[in-house]
């Protein structure tokens, strides 16, 4: 598996590598020695949840496509809970912009 995952890199990478024309295979070999297990193994570990996150997405979508078109007052209750989380993170974010741009000001002021 780290094999297949270090041909793949070494096939996107340009032929320059670090400034100088180097032939790929050696480049390979080094990749192969050099990057430990556990790096390529977080690696698919983070491709295989961002694939399957987007097929999980899909099937909410049309799910939720489903519910629109046949119950709508079944959709706007089903939607509401689904909104609050990201209102309350964007909430959480705002207020600590507000907070850190605050803080910078009183920081400026002093000096």
């Amino acid at each position: 598996m780290k094999l297949v995952l270090l041909l793949v890199l070494a096939a996107l990478m340009p032929p320059t590598y670090a400034g100088r024309a180097r032939p790929r295979l050696p480049l390979i070999r080094e990749l192969v020695r050099k990057t430990p297990w556990q790096n390529i193994a977080a690696g698919g570990a983070a491709a295989g949840t961002v694939i399957v996150a987007g097929k999980v997405g899909n099937g909410v979508e049309n799910g939720l496509r489903t519910v629109a078109r046949e119950s709508p007052d079944t959709f706007a209750s089903c939607v509401t809970p689904l909104r609050l989380p990201f209102q309350v993170a964007f909430c959480i974010l705002i207020g600590s912009g507000v907070v850190l741009i605050v803080r910078l000001c009183f920081r400026r002021n002093k000096r």
